[in-house]
């Protein structure tokens, strides 16, 4: 810029305001951020294997979707969210690889397993729909009563959440990753000999 200040002092806060100007406008203009998936570690493990036992045999199934008070996960109208790697806008968790579910509470929800070609299996608030125990709570979901839900929220808001929600998991996650290197290390030193 090609102004002349009275003093420094004028050209240091006019700098400041810019900064804050900018600041403002990028926290104005952010889009919505999809919520983050959570990765998997050994805390999921118990969930997998009561998902295991109710199962269907045949067909297999591409995943499954969770409902407590009204709101069914991931909500059917506003489904994107981030996974490690990629931006998925499925109707459903993933079973292959097995995708955990982002719910507001930990607890008991319906099941509902979804095959290709079929759709989803048993209606829910049936006797015969299954349920599973979701052990991990997301910051980041609520119960939406199955609406869009269109929140603002900033970059700095956004990171503050992700990491309020892995912190709890970080100790297995690292761990996970360390073992996975080794196992990969493993695997090279075997394909030398």
């Amino acid at each position: 810029m090609d102004a002349v200040y009275c003093k420094d002092d004028c050209r240091v806060n006019a700098s400041k305001q810019r900064k804050r100007d900018q600041r403002k406008q990028m926290l104005l203009d952010e889009q919505p951020r999809p919520p983050l998936a959570f990765p998997f570690s050994e805390s999921w493990q118990p969930m997998v294997d009561e998902l295991r036992r109710v199962l269907p045999s045949d067909p297999s199934p591409a995943g499954y979707r969770l409902k407590r008070k009204g709101s069914l996960f991931p909500n059917p109208r506003a489904p994107l969210r981030a996974v490690p790697g990629d931006l998925i806008s499925l109707p459903y968790y993933r079973w292959e690889p097995f995708e955990p579910p982002s719910v507001p509470e930990s607890g008991e929800y319906q099941l509902q397993w979804f095959v290709d070609e079929v759709g989803f299996l048993v209606a829910f608030d049936q006797a015969e729909t299954p349920t599973c125990y979701v052990p991990i709570a997301d910051p980041q979901a609520r119960f939406h009563s199955n609406h869009v839900t269109r929140d603002k929220v900033s970059v700095p808001a956004w990171k503050r959440q992700v990491k309020a929600k892995l912190r709890p998991l970080r100790a297995e996650i690292e761990r996970a990753e360390a073992e996975a290197a080794a196992a990969r290390a493993k695997a090279e030193q075997a394909k030398k000999e």
